[in-house]
């Protein structure tokens, strides 16, 4: 309590609801209680706020087991828990508006063969490409964060809500998109992909890496070559920073182990691959199916009343597809 604060007490207020002059005789707990009310437009609920210092103890030297004593704390933002970087999107993976139902997208599979006349009155034959098609079905994902009462008073609570939900569910996606096993309501991530090409990465070398770069090209499946790129795992990362493709003794990974380059190209690292793998690929080339009604928040204050905590959920409808597999080439086992 400041030096000019009159003490207010609990016990007189207590005593003035229970006596039902709560508010026809002044006292200074009505007046603090209405400023209150008024300075922070609190509708009128039933329940009256009461200042931080009405409930403070006197202070110690040491703090309560309990959490300390009830005294005023200046929140200064909100410093988020860890999450695993997210990359996908980085490297230019595509996203695919959907709408409510599960969806498929018609893709060619071989292109059109030109043909050539060799003379005014031979015909050629016609050729025609052909076609398959890509299925999406929904994928459901539920992030969720729980808060206290106090929480929601006195912390950053919009921080902690749009940093946690926001944060989590773009490490899961990415997790997800990489590794996924269509297990327990899961997608299939690019890992799992059967019809990906694998390579074997025991003590890998340069040479192996440019196979991989070279399998996309001979396939001709670099769409975008903007979003040609690498991603891999920090330990693998930083395993080829001290490994050089020439007697110069340049690190076939340049740069800083979370954001390099392989051949001038983005080279990426994160918890969410897989241990002992590196995926180089045309990254516009994976397709992340999202509903259009299928991010929703919710909010529970029911479920734990009794606790005053309040449970906000974030909903996700996913799926992955590849447009091509000679699109990618993943790296496996990595020494």
């Amino acid at each position: 309590m400041k030096p000019n604060e009159q003490r207010f007490s609990v016990l007189a207020m207590a005593m003035a609801k229970a006596t039902e002059t709560w508010g026809r005789i002044d006292s200074h707990e009505f007046r603090v209680v209405s400023s209150l009310i008024e300075r922070n437009g609190l509708p009128d609920s039933g329940f009256d706020p009461i200042p931080a210092y009405a409930l403070r103890a006197t202070p110690l030297t040491t703090a309560s087991a309990n959490g300390g004593y009830l005294d005023d704390t200046e929140m200064l933002g909100y410093l988020p828990a860890l999450q695993a970087q997210s990359n996908v999107l980085r490297l230019g993976a595509t996203p695919v508006a959907l709408g409510k139902g599960n969806a498929t997208m018609p893709r060619g599979v071989t292109a059109i063969t030109p043909t050539w006349l060799g003379d005014e009155v031979t015909p050629t034959s016609a050729t025609a490409p052909t076609f398959g098609s890509l299925a999406f079905t929904r994928k459901n994902m539920l992030v969720s964060v729980t808060l206290s009462r106090q929480q929601l008073l006195q912390s950053n609570a919009e921080a902690i809500v749009n940093d946690e939900l926001r944060r989590s569910f773009a490490a899961e996606i990415d997790r997800q998109a990489i590794q996924g096993t269509g297990i327990a309501g899961t997608p299939v991530g690019l890992l799992n992909m059967p019809q990906i090409t694998n390579l074997t990465g025991t003590t890998l070398a340069y040479s192996t890496i440019v196979t991989a770069m070279t399998n996309v090209a001979n396939g001709n499946a670099i769409v975008n070559e903007a979003a040609l790129g690498f991603m891999t795992t920090p330990t693998v990362a930083g395993q080829l920073k001290q490994r050089f493709f020439s007697a110069a003794a340049l690190p076939i990974w340049d740069g800083s182990v979370a954001s390099g380059t392989i051949d001038d190209q983005p080279a990426l690292s994160s918890n969410n691959v897989a241990a002992g793998n590196l995926i180089h690929a045309d990254w516009s080339r994976l397709l992340i199916g999202e509903w259009s009604d299928g991010l929703q928040i919710d909010v529970d204050p029911f479920t734990n009343f009794q606790s005053g905590l309040v449970t906000i959920r974030l909903c996700a409808s996913v799926d992955f597809q590849i447009a091509s597999s000679l699109s990618f080439n993943v790296i496996t086992g990595i020494t």
